[in-house]
């Protein structure tokens, strides 16, 4: 396993959005075992749904998890709070069959990551890291609608975003200025 590069010397907070989710949990726990304080955000802070993650090495010290929406920006805003990174892996998830993914995925993963991009500025949090799936820009779902053509319209705005995204013209204006660093990154499948 490579090792990653190291946030910045003096981070030592950090926020990761999602963090019940399987790349996200990896991330606290590597983090939590290099030594960060993790905000992790959860959309159910019960017991039941977040004891592996209380259960990591160092957690009971340097784990607070926080209930969060990422379409509420004060629940976003509120853990990113004193942080001074941010990884991004959540994404929303819908509760009910996709009859419209521009409306049920695209909008609400772009207004989340604009909620995240958002409470990050007003943070001063330094650095933001982007964390999306192949599936983001390749969307090929046995459940798409039959009357919707595939990847045109969708993965055509998603790639747009990202590109903004990566030249920083999405980025609030206070970010551009301070010339923060922010970072994309699309894993593959993950299984």
């Amino acid at each position: 396993m490579t090792t990653p590069m190291p946030i910045e010397g003096n981070m030592k907070t950090v926020c990761v959005t999602g963090a019940g989710g399987f790349i996200g949990a990896w991330l606290v726990k590597l983090l939590l075992s290099r030594g960060y304080t993790v905000h992790g955000t959860v959309r159910d802070t019960s017991e039941r749904k977040t004891s592996y993650l209380r259960r990591l090495d160092k957690a009971a010290d340097n784990l607070k998890l926080f209930k969060a929406d990422l379409l509420d920006y004060d629940s976003m805003a509120a853990a990113i709070a004193g942080c001074q990174g941010v990884f991004h892996v959540a994404s929303p998830v819908p509760s009910e069959k996709l009859t419209d993914p521009e409306l049920q995925m695209l909008a609400p993963a772009v207004s989340g990551t604009t909620n995240v991009l958002k409470g990050s500025s007003a943070a001063n949090v330094q650095r933001v890291v982007v964390v999306s799936s192949m599936v983001a820009v390749e969307i090929h779902s046995k459940d798409w609608p039959s009357g919707k053509i595939r990847g045109t319209r969708a993965v055509g705005q998603m790639k747009n975003f990202a590109g903004a995204l990566r030249a920083g013209t999405l980025l609030p204006r206070s970010w551009q200025k301070r010339r923060r660093s922010s970072t994309g990154a699309k894993p593959g499948s993950t299984w």
